[in-house]
């Protein structure tokens, strides 16, 4: 399927009700980011640079994730959370249009206390704008 085939289909599901589009990119979309932020709202990702993203996109679109699900939400420390959640915030939330998330699912065994250190600080942090 061609990515003009996706933005078909996104602007169909649109057609008939849809009032948001949440496209999930795994890996590295450097290169492809301008094939969908003209058809999308929401781009949920992993590996990319926030304050650059932000710099070339959020005009069009909101980003969402970099909490890393794996390294940081499943297997690290509470305060290892805190530290790339706020990290995360710091870059991409000036401004508004970032949904803080981690990068992809919740691993199935993560710890409730990680989740909840990951909400603590955007809870602390009060609410938009945030001045970083």
């Amino acid at each position: 399927m061609e990515f003009s085939d996706l933005n078909g289909m996104f602007a169909e599901v649109k057609k008939h009700g849809a009032k948001f589009i949440n496209f999930h990119t795994c890996g590295r979309w450097d290169d492809r980011y301008d094939l969908c932020v003209e058809s999308v709202d929401i781009i949920h990702c992993d590996k990319v640079e926030l304050k650059s993203f932000k710099e070339n996109y959020a005009d069009r679109v909101a980003i969402m994730g970099k909490v890393k699900s794996v390294d940081t939400v499943l297997q690290g420390t509470e305060q290892q959370i805190r530290e790339e959640t706020l990290e995360c915030l710091k870059q991409a939330a000036p401004g508004g249009r970032y949904i803080l998330s981690n990068d992809c699912a919740v691993p199935r065994d993560t710890r409730a206390s990680n989740i909840r250190a990951m909400w603590e600080v955007w809870r602390d942090c009060g609410k938009y704008p945030l001045g970083f």
